[in-house]
């Protein structure tokens, strides 16, 4: 545990030290804009050029994710009375998980960065233009939250109440279709 928090502590501090360097940036992602000339194909030939490595990167995280759990069982079959093995094989189920994670991280950074400056996904100028999608998103969650917790307080009753979220997941779909219909006919 004490190593875990370790490791974590290190993860937080990379994380607001890469927030802090590309904090200037932010307006890629929340407004329109215009390259200069030439800009839009240079992204394009990187991204393309890119591609092979992010299906790879892809391919090996979604692959060592699967597999992690492999150190478990094998740990379970060779000797399951023996806790101690049992949490080195928990760890290094982890390890994987953790190089599996780093490959989609690592490459799923840079194929982001080729969307927003080409302004692709989730950064197209239509969704940028149309922040009423993202309040939408962020109400609908919190309504639900807030039904669920309105459902499950009183009654203490929390094993039945996640039927409530398998209702927002199908509605979810519809909520975003109606609010797309909205915010085009305006």
């Amino acid at each position: 545990m004490i190593i875990l928090l370790c490791i974590v502590a290190i993860a937080v501090a990379i994380f607001i030290y890469s927030g802090s360097k590309t904090s200037s940036f932010e307006y890629l992602e929340k407004e329109v804009f215009e390259t200069e000339y030439g800009m839009t194909g240079m992204v394009k030939e990187r991204r393309e050029a890119f591609r092979d490595t992010y299906i790879r990167n892809n391919i090996i995280g979604a692959c060592l994710c699967v597999l992690a759990i492999i150190p478990i069982f094998a740990g379970v079959i060779i000797n399951e009375e023996n806790e101690i093995f049992l949490v080195f094989m928990l760890c290094i189920t982890l390890v994987i998980v953790g190089i599996g994670v780093m490959c989609f991280i690592r490459v799923g950074i840079i194929w982001e960065s080729f969307d927003k400056l080409l302004q692709k996904g989730d950064y197209t100028k239509e969704k940028k233009t149309h922040p009423v999608n993202s309040l939408v998103i962020l109400v609908y969650w919190l309504v639900v939250t807030a039904i669920y917790l309105a459902v499950s307080l009183p009654t203490k009753n929390w094993e039945e109440g996640w039927i409530i979220w398998v209702i927002a997941v199908v509605l979810f779909p519809v909520v975003i279709a109606v609010t797309k219909t909205i915010s085009h006919e305006k």
